[in-house]
């Protein structure tokens, strides 16, 4: 009885060679896809850390040059100049360089003895921060509104006048203090090296203080303090990569660079966070993995045919072997058995089926048969 289940050979080897083909691709294709998001987020994190270390190493020099300037004031100061002399230093390195406010110098006891354009001579700023701290060491102080120059220096502005602090002591021959440099540098210049940066670059510069607040970025996050992973690292300053969703609900791939500083510039505390949407991150993966796929298509494909040939090849011979077999055992004695040299196999088939049919057309053994039916 035939097997209603069973199958013919072109289709076995048709089914088995597109089954393995698939089976093949697919786990090529899931391999692949699988190391090529590993190599792409691994390229795309070291792209995310150099252009964050550029940055940060931007930023930093921008700073330092006034730094050294308010090292080289402190070196002229030492010299005890002139008042006037003092005042016209102190008037030229403003007059070269927009980013300052103000720059001046302050006796041990907080009092404005030059400064310039003259603002805030014999005020007291004894109680401002970078006083007190510049008065022991070298000091670097983070952005801030201006509390005593905002109503001298611009009392029109819509926006609150926002400053960072260098301050420096001046020493005497013996050691003891003479004075504070101080010099305050507009935040605004600051903001505008980090904002321009990575222009339309697809990617985004956030400046995060020590305390974990947003300097500059996204302007709808500036000003805030978010418990991100990255944010937690900068405020720590560890360097981290990591994958992370933020406020706007967007998946980015962040790196923290940190600390932001060059030569003997003082730390602000700051750090750079260098982010990029993790779709844009991935995308070189998904190209791969989309060719990938299209590849698997034409792999099975191929597959298909070339099992179609195949399996025409092998049941051919077979067909022709099962007819001559069919024919013996319906007693069409007469009909020739093919000659089959292609393969091993059907060429034994066919010469095991060539003797039996020599033997049922000997007389004799007719003879015998036509008995044994009586």
């Amino acid at each position: 009885m035939r097997n209603p289940l069973s199958l013919k050979i072109r289709t076995a080897i048709i089914a088995i060679c597109t089954a393995f083909a698939v089976l093949g691709g697919g786990i090529l294709v899931v391999t692949t896809a699988s190391v090529s998001r590993e190599i792409t987020a691994r390229e795309s994190t070291a792209v995310l850390q150099a252009l964050g270390k550029g940055v940060a190493l931007q930023l930093a020099r921008s700073l330092y040059g006034q730094w050294r300037e308010t090292e080289g004031l402190v070196r002229f100061a030492e010299a005890a100049p002139a008042a006037a002399e003092l005042r016209l230093r102190l008037e030229t390195i403003a007059g070269l360089n927009e980013r300052y406010a103000w720059i001046g110098l302050a006796r041990p006891d907080g009092r404005v003895v030059t400064a310039t354009g003259g603002i805030l001579e014999g005020d007291s700023v004894a109680e401002r921060p970078w006083f007190r701290a510049g008065i022991q060491a070298p000091f670097a102080g983070d952005v801030h509104e201006a509390v005593l120059l905002q109503r001298i220096i611009a009392p029109n502005a819509t926006e609150p006048l926002r400053l960072i602090d260098f301050a420096a002591p001046v020493r005497r021959p013996d050691g003891s203090i003479l004075g504070v440099i101080g010099s305050h540098v507009t935040w605004s210049a600051v903001r505008d090296v980090v904002r321009d940066s990575l222009r339309d670059t697809g990617r985004d510069v956030v400046l995060v203080s020590r305390s974990g607040e947003i300097l500059v970025g996204p302007r709808e996050l500036e000003g805030k303090a978010l418990s991100l992973p990255s944010i937690l690292a900068a405020r720590q300053s560890a360097p981290q990569n990591n994958v992370e969703t933020w406020p706007d609900g967007q998946r980015y791939l962040t790196t923290v660079i940190s600390p932001i500083t060059y030569g003997n510039l003082p730390s602000f505390g700051w750090s750079l966070i260098i982010r990029q949407p993790a779709d844009a991150a991935a995308a070189p993966a998904r190209a791969i993995t989309r060719r990938l796929a299209i590849g698997l298509v034409i792999a099975a494909l191929i597959a298909l045919l070339a099992s179609l040939v195949v399996g025409g090849m092998v049941t051919k011979p077979l067909k022709l072997l099962r007819d001559s077999a069919r024919a013996l055992a319906d007693d069409k004695l007469d009909r020739p058995i093919p000659d089959l040299r292609a393969y091993q196999e059907t060429r034994e088939i066919a010469d095991a089926l060539t003797r039996i049919q020599a033997r049922l057309t000997s007389p004799s053994l007719r003879t015998d048969f036509k008995q044994a039916a009586e």
